[in-house]
């Protein structure tokens, strides 16, 4: 079990902190719920919903990147700053690689 994983997902809200990757480094600080349990955890970490939701985050994460690396957030500005203006092409364009993108990285 990746237990920062599992943390991660189901209480990145919440206040803990994690020396190493043991249930005994796991300092919980959150005063609004009680430290979930070692078989807590594994139960999430075993479920089809944390499989999926991690899939889901990785798919993001991976079109994050590519969309960052061919298109970054000051051409995407000026992208829409030229829509914004009746030039509508460079959008049009980002837009249609958004999309490429989504295809290329689906989720479930």
């Amino acid at each position: 079990m990746n237990l920062h994983s599992v943390l991660i997902y189901k209480y990145g809200d919440r206040q803990w902190s994690l020396r190493g990757d043991s249930y005994e480094g796991l300092m919980w600080n959150d005063v609004e719920i009680d430290k979930p349990s070692e078989q807590e955890l594994i139960d999430i970490w075993n479920s089809d919903e944390f499989g999926q939701g991690m899939i889901d985050r990785e798919a993001v994460e991976k079109r994050k990147d590519k969309i960052l690396n061919s298109w970054p957030i000051h051409e995407q500005f000026e992208a829409l700053t030229e829509a914004s203006m009746g030039r509508a092409e460079k959008l049009d364009e980002l837009k249609n690689f958004i999309i490429s993108v989504k295809e290329e990285y689906p989720k479930d």
